[in-house]
């Protein structure tokens, strides 16, 4: 979905671990984060002129952690705190007590800049 909405855009570049669209660029395909979306620019190398690629702003920033455990979701949350983005999204499983499992989260989550969400999601069967 983030990547339809960037398409046509070619400085914002998607990063996530599935898609390798970034590997010829960054020689990468996941860049910190579960999801990563960034502007990106170009600059000419020291020695050689070559175009190189950078990123030049942070978009959004997105963790996944499906273990009922609060504990391991604030792992992954920690991440976020640490991101320059001004979006931020975890997503987590649905859980009993989503109140309970929230508050948890909410202390790191005050320490974040820009918009912060929580997205509690049933998981797939397979």
């Amino acid at each position: 979905m983030l990547r339809e909405s960037f398409a046509g855009q070619d400085n914002i570049r998607v990063f996530t671990r599935g898609d390798g669209t970034n590997r010829e660029d960054f020689g990468i395909n996941e860049l910190l984060y579960d999801v990563c979306v960034c502007r990106v620019d170009r600059v000419r190398s020291a020695a050689l002129g070559k175009d190189l690629l950078y990123v030049a702003e942070p978009l959004w920033q997105v963790e996944s952690e499906f273990a009922r455990d609060s504990s391991e979701s604030l792992k992954d949350f920690n991440k976020l705190v640490l991101g320059a983005a001004p979006t931020k999204v975890l997503v987590g499983p649905q859980v009993r007590d989503r109140d309970a499992f929230i508050e948890v989260l909410l202390p790191a989550a005050r320490g974040c800049s820009g918009a912060v969400c929580c997205a509690l999601l049933r998981r797939r069967q397979r």
